[in-house]
């Protein structure tokens, strides 16, 4: 058990000191610009970030150690969330979103052969291994990067959430001729209910 407290402060740790030295590098590079906008390889807009306000929210968040989205999700676990979204290029509040809509945050959630927070197939766990070392799918934490890794290959590959969800969700086999469903219409919803501009 220890051993888990502690890496989770050191994850924790890690991930506010790389979010805040990434947040000082753009400040420092473009003070004209005020916003952070990450595009894809087609070009088109992955998402927005107000850099002030988002400054202002993680410093807040720290300081007074309340978590920047009112969600139920434990603040650390929502800056590795927002820290890995960064990384991997895909927006923190759809996410959440996802998060929201396959488990409501319970990362015991069990359904069928998906597990977790972001209910991943059991299957996957050995391209995940391959892929990003996933190697325990009812690790919160595996979980969260296994479902953002996901997420993006699909938003990488199509350039659009809806469809990225929808293949999220079905399978991209299964959701070949989709491109909305109700379920990334949920999604998005949700998303920009957390702030997410579109």
């Amino acid at each position: 058990m220890e051993n888990k407290v502690r890496r989770f402060q050191i994850v924790l740790f890690l991930t506010i000191a790389f979010f805040i030295g990434f947040l000082v590098f753009i400040i420092s590079v473009s003070t004209e610009t005020k916003k952070l906008e990450t595009t894809t390889q087609t070009g088109k807009l992955h998402f927005i970030i107000d850099i002030s306000t988002l400054d202002q929210t993680l410093a807040l968040a720290e300081k007074e150690n309340n978590p920047p989205y009112d969600i139920e999700l434990e603040g650390e676990l929502q800056l590795y969330t927002i820290n890995l979204c960064s990384e991997y290029g895909v927006n923190p509040e759809v996410v959440f979103a996802v998060m929201y809509a396959e488990s409501n945050f319970n990362n015991k959630a069990k359904n069928g052969d998906c597990v977790g927070i972001m209910q991943i197939k059991k299957s996957h766990l050995s391209w995940l291994k391959k892929e990003i070392g996933t190697n325990d799918l009812k690790d919160v934490f595996q979980n969260i990067e296994a479902g953002i890794y996901i997420l993006s290959n699909h938003f990488n590959k199509y350039g659009d959430y809806h469809k990225a969800l929808v293949c999220y969700n079905y399978g991209e086999t299964n959701a070949k001729n989709i491109i909305a469903s109700n379920y990334s219409k949920k999604v998005m919803a949700y998303a920009e209910n957390l702030g997410m501009e579109v």
